[in-house]
């Protein structure tokens, strides 16, 4: 398992998938399409009294999204968490904790040092984390008919309490197996232990907290 530490990436902010195919200049309009997508998502959500906590989530299948093509390998499961020190979950995810995003690579054909993007984006939007698994030496490799699990770490997650959508991209470095906007959302709660909530501000792009990949 090896560790990064913090920077920023280079991606940019999620482009909805019309401007996606017409390459054209994103509008106010583009924003409004992009959730009501995000509205049809299938998404695990927990309740208590009819209100909205997903705080955290169930393993989510991913199998029978749309794909554009096939490719020789595709994301097929997530599920995402806070957990402590020793990668025990937790009841919550909360400015600080370390959230874990777990992700089933799963492969028709041999594949060869494949990489996974996780961007995570808030309600409005814009990006709020970026990271990137061949940042942390963090490469995939699979046999025909083969599954392995991308567990990443994000330790020390400093963004504000509100609802956050996950987007991957799993690709090589010459060409992208999959590609997947928005397939699960959680929900980032106030701190239990009150006062303000330290927040570092929105930068050009995604922030890259300090994370740990480790593949099975």
């Amino acid at each position: 398992m090896t560790e990064v530490l913090p920077g920023q990436t280079t991606g940019t902010a999620p482009v909805p998938l019309r401007r996606i195919r017409s390459a054209r200049k994103r509008t106010p309009l583009d924003w409004a399409e992009l959730w009501r997508y995000l509205g049809k998502i299938r998404e695990v959500r927990l309740y208590t009294a009819g209100v909205a906590m997903a705080t955290t989530t169930d393993e989510v299948d991913l199998t029978p999204l749309p794909r554009a093509k096939r490719t020789a390998a595709q994301c097929t499961g997530i599920q995402v968490s806070a957990v402590d020190g020793f990668g025990v979950p937790l009841d919550a995810i909360v400015p600080g904790t370390t959230v874990q995003v777990t992700v089933t690579v799963t492969a028709t054909a041999p594949v060869s040092r494949a990489f996974l993007g996780v961007e995570v984006m808030d309600e409005r939007g814009r990006p709020a984390i970026g990271i990137s698994t061949d940042m942390a030496d963090g490469w995939i490799s699979l046999d025909a008919r083969q599954s392995k699990r991308v567990t990443v770490r994000l330790h020390d997650v400093q963004v504000r309490p509100g609802i956050y959508a996950v987007g991957l991209i799993l690709t090589t470095v010459t060409e992208r197996l999959d590609g997947l906007d928005a397939v699960v959302r959680f929900e980032v709660m106030p701190s239990t232990a009150g006062g303000y909530d330290r927040w570092p501000g929105w930068l050009a792009a995604a922030y890259a907290p300090r994370f740990s990949v480790e593949i099975l």
